[in-house]
């Protein structure tokens, strides 16, 4: 595989995504497949991609922003930002601000206002339930020890 400047650029991208895999290739699932060239995304094995998943959940524990990442082809992943609850509220708001970012979904000044808030509520509300859980962890920490004594 050769590196080429400005690939993204000619393609008209705004966006990057990160993936393995590899149509085409004999294992297109092996942790260690060959690369294979794309239209301006990041190609990277599939073990590596594992690894980041790994490390974005890890970073989700600690409270880092980066809590989430998102794998698929395009179409999976409008497939899941497009998912909405019974209520009519999107699942999955902080991707479907990304693909709109990026203009492979396209959506009014208006909508990304309200992603924006509803992500900023679900970021929220799992920072609390992570200190709730702590808090339990250490309640529960505290009644051990109370037993030992």
């Amino acid at each position: 595989m050769t590196n080429e400047s400005g690939e993204a650029i000619e393609y008209g991208r705004s966006g990057f995504y990160i993936h393995g895999g590899g149509t085409g290739l004999n294992y297109p699932y092996d942790p260690n497949q060959l690369l294979k060239s794309t239209l301006g995304c990041i190609r990277t094995t599939n073990g590596s991609v594992n690894v980041l998943i790994r490390d974005a959940r890890l970073a989700a524990e600690i409270g880092d922003p980066l809590d989430r990442l998102f794998v698929g082809s395009e179409d999976s992943l409008i497939e899941l930002a497009n998912q909405t609850d019974s209520g009519g509220n999107y699942i999955y708001p902080d991707l479907r601000l990304s693909l709109g970012a990026t203009g492979v979904i396209q959506m009014t000044a208006e909508e990304r206002d309200a992603l924006e808030a509803a992500d900023k509520r679900r970021r929220s509300a799992e920072i609390e339930a992570r200190k709730r859980k702590e808090k339990e962890k250490g309640r529960g920490d505290e009644m051990k020890r109370n037993k030992l004594c």
